[in-house]
């Protein structure tokens, strides 16, 4: 599949094959740039097929089509890393409820990443990037549902704003990466309170 400039295929072919002809016009030697990113997330690996189908929704001009994927990949990433941090101080299913009946998303974004950051000793989420991820979250509320772009404030995205939230997508999902291997690495060897 071509588009613009960029050759993609979803799912990469096992061979591939990339040679240059002349297409018929006289030629004059040049440079060719090639570059490749190869992304092969396995089948557990949710968060990274979100990206990637927000990557695609951006490449094909579908802007609003960013918002969603990019902002699941972000919540399901994030979401687990807290689980792991808060595991440590009482029992999973007490950990489960309070993830998702008392500090939902926008609460863990704002409150405990800070918070939980700060416990570890370890570089919290720089604030621009909370902010953008935060007004994505608001973006995929108007999406989920409105399913319109009423809100004066959330006009329908241009390519530089789902640039933003793309791009914010990939880096919530590294911190997220981040905090749980920091979480993993200073988990006590004992059990959690019952």
């Amino acid at each position: 599949v071509m588009a613009g400039q960029v050759l993609r295929f979803d799912p990469f072919p096992r061979k591939f094959a990339f040679y240059g002809t002349d297409l018929g016009k006289k030629t004059v030697p040049c440079e060719v740039q090639l570059t490749v990113t190869w992304l092969a997330p396995g089948p557990d690996q949710i968060p990274l097929h979100y990206l990637a189908d927000a990557g695609k929704a951006f490449a094909a001009g579908r802007y609003a089509g960013v918002i969603v994927p990019a902002h699941i990949a972000v919540e399901s990433s994030l979401a687990p890393a807290l689980l792991a941090w808060i595991k440590t101080f009482c029992a999973k299913d007490v950990a489960k409820k309070f993830l998702s009946n008392g500090a939902t998303y926008s609460h863990q974004l704002k409150v405990l990443t800070r918070l939980a950051s700060g416990a570890l000793g370890i570089p919290e989420m720089p604030g621009r990037l909370r902010n953008i991820l935060n007004d994505l979250r608001s973006y995929r509320n108007d999406v989920v549902h409105e399913g319109v772009f009423d809100d004066p404030k959330r006009p329908p995205p241009t390519k530089k704003v789902a640039a933003e939230f793309l791009i914010a997508g990939v880096f919530g999902y590294r911190y997220a990466q981040f905090f749980k291997a920091e979480v993993d690495k200073r988990r006590a060897p004992m059990a959690p309170p019952q």
